[in-house]
């Protein structure tokens, strides 16, 4: 298998295990609106509500159409503004109009989610590159600087008067050397 091609199908495959794992923990539950929250919550029809970070989770005492669709629900969740929880009058109001609903709080902060998971992205993209880039530039660093190189033979553009090649490139037989004078002995001399 070409190992660019591989490259590509382990990239897509991380992407995809990275999306079906971020989206696994709010699968469990079905996202409502404050609004619809509220009056649920006013209406008892929830049995149980837990307050994290920035968000609730609940649990309705039974099935309910939620949402556009209608979809029966039995766990749901509530985005709320970033901040509502630590205030103790979101919790006053709560703790006021739950009617029959256990309150809880989960104070259990998600290293996993928090730190982790934001770096997963960066580390794609730079394996990504790291696998792509620096891996091409050592195969071209590796080649003998020495090794004949391929020459590619381009004709011109129809129509195009093929150009004679410079005078210097024309093979002629080099010029014979100029003649020798004949020896002779030197003078005074046992020849």
């Amino acid at each position: 298998m070409n190992k660019s091609l591989f490259g590509w199908v382990l990239f897509i495959a991380l992407a995809v295990m990275l999306f079906m794992f971020l989206n696994k923990g709010s699968s469990r539950y079905a996202s409502i609106p404050l609004d619809e929250f509220t009056t649920h919550l006013k209406s008892d029809r929830v049995q149980a509500v837990t307050v994290e970070t920035d968000r609730v989770l609940g649990e309705f005492r039974q099935p309910l159409a939620t949402g556009n669709q209608g979809e029966l629900v039995r766990r749901f969740q509530v985005q709320l503004p970033t901040g509502t929880t630590q205030n103790w009058t979101f919790m006053q109001w709560l703790l006021d109009n739950r009617q029959n609903a256990s309150v809880g709080v989960e104070n259990h902060p998600n290293w996993l989610a928090e730190i982790v998971i934001p770096l997963i992205p960066w580390l794609l993209i730079f394996g990504f590159i790291w696998f792509f880039v620096f891996r091409n530039l050592r195969k071209v660093q590796s080649v003998d600087p020495n090794a004949p190189r391929p020459v590619y033979l381009v004709p011109p553009p129809p129509g195009q008067p093929i150009p004679a090649p410079p005078l210097a490139t024309i093979h002629s037989p080099p010029p014979s050397p100029p003649p020798s004078p004949p020896w002779t002995p030197a003078p005074g001399g046992d020849n």
